[in-house]
């Protein structure tokens, strides 16, 4: 159920981006990384489960996917994104379209949670990523402004939400602190140094 909605999430928001703001041309480059994404999740949580696995391997698919799946997800899909850039490009334009895929993903996801499960506090996190999403989409930046300026808001609107609740989630899953920390760190420290070519 809860990669259904992940997975439910993702559709919709790709299909509203490629549809509605004419990146039909990145649509399976962007499906093939969210299919590696979803893959490494699900590896995640074998391995965060393996001694569950041993005992019990029909449990682990219900199991639940937790943070630390999300971190190993987020590595992998960061070492598959490594491994093909030797091989393509991936410009400025096709980095804009999996940000505004990603932020609108989980504006749909928070709004499934709290308007389908009753989830009062998601509240937050679906401002937060309604006014991610609508920074992405109607305000018309230029590829690497716009990246390098939503990845900053994020930060900030993460770290608010952890002091104000003490946590904060992407598809359900529990950041923890340190690292929103650590990305928080490496988004204002690109943001505010000298923008190499191709960096972001």
């Amino acid at each position: 159920m809860e990669v259904g909605l992940i997975i439910m999430s993702l559709a919709a928001g790709l299909g509203v981006v490629a549809f509605l703001l004419n990146g039909k041309g990145f649509v399976s480059r962007a499906v093939s990384l969210f299919v590696d994404f979803i893959v490494f999740l699900w590896i995640g949580k074998i391995v965060g489960n393996f001694s569950l696995l041993i005992r019990d391997p029909v449990a682990v698919l219900a199991y639940p996917a937790g943070s630390h799946a999300f971190y190993i997800a987020v590595g992998l899909t960061a070492v598959s994104l490594l491994y093909r850039r030797k091989r393509e490009t991936y410009s400025a334009g096709f980095k804009v379209f999996l940000l505004q895929i990603l932020y609108l993903s989980a504006f749909f996801y928070e709004f499934l949670q709290y308007f389908y499960a009753r989830h009062d506090s998601v509240v937050l996190n679906l401002l937060l990523y309604g006014m991610l999403a609508a920074n992405v989409i109607l305000f018309r930046l230029s590829g690497r402004q716009a990246i390098r300026l939503s990845l900053l808001l994020w930060s900030i609107g993460a770290i608010v939400i952890l002091q104000i609740v003490g946590l904060i989630t992407m598809f359900g899953i529990v950041l923890s602190p340190w690292f929103v920390l650590l990305l928080s760190f490496i988004v204002v420290s690109l943001t505010f140094t000298k923008q190499k070519v191709g960096i972001l």
